[in-house]
């Protein structure tokens, strides 16, 4: 069984089936939600980020000239290369769609994208 610290979620502990909560202070039976600290907001920044480099590359082709880029992709990029500017980001993002995405407006951003 697992007991979740109160104020670090790196601080849980880990005790036997028959241990009482009321013998450790400061600790809690249920997860409390801790908010992530800086360490987590910068993996999930690379990650992110990672996400999105990704879609830029997948639609690299869109924009060469021979392809006759539409203003719809040249703005969805746009967005894209935008979304680390969006407020709270990584903890939230824009929600950016392609309509001309033959997945139906996924939100590449949101972990949706296969």
């Amino acid at each position: 069984m697992i007991f979740y610290s109160e104020t670090n979620k790196k601080n849980n502990i880990e005790v036997d089936e028959d241990a009482l909560i009321e013998d450790f202070p400061g600790y809690l039976v249920d997860d409390p939600n801790l908010p992530p600290d800086s360490a987590e907001i910068a993996e999930l920044d690379i990650m992110m980020r990672r996400m999105r480099d990704a879609e830029l590359a997948r639609t690299d082709h869109l924009m060469l000239p021979d392809m006759n880029p539409t203003q719809e992709i040249i703005d969805y990029r746009q967005s894209l290369r935008d979304a680390p500017q969006h407020p709270n980001w990584p903890l939230s993002t824009p929600d950016i769609s392609f309509k001309g995405n033959p997945n139906k407006n996924i939100r590449i951003l949101d972990g949706e994208y296969p």
